[in-house]
């Protein structure tokens, strides 16, 4: 398991996106407030590459 540094350029949004698209995940631990919405999207794109996200609310950290 990796926690990546929040990005200074990047949203949360984008930066799963990104991990996801990269190919190189099989399962992704997003940390932050997304919408309905961008959840199911980001669902759909994993999915499509054979990946899970599993969503925490903003206040969980892992350590």
């Amino acid at each position: 398991m990796v926690q990546m540094k929040p990005s200074v350029s990047l949203t949360q949004y984008q930066v799963v996106e990104k991990a996801i698209r990269s190919g190189n995940a099989c399962a992704i631990i997003a940390n932050g407030s997304f919408t309905t919405q961008q959840q199911a999207t980001l669902n759909a794109l994993a999915l499509g590459h054979q990946c899970e996200v599993i969503f925490l609310s903003g206040e969980h950290y892992l350590h």
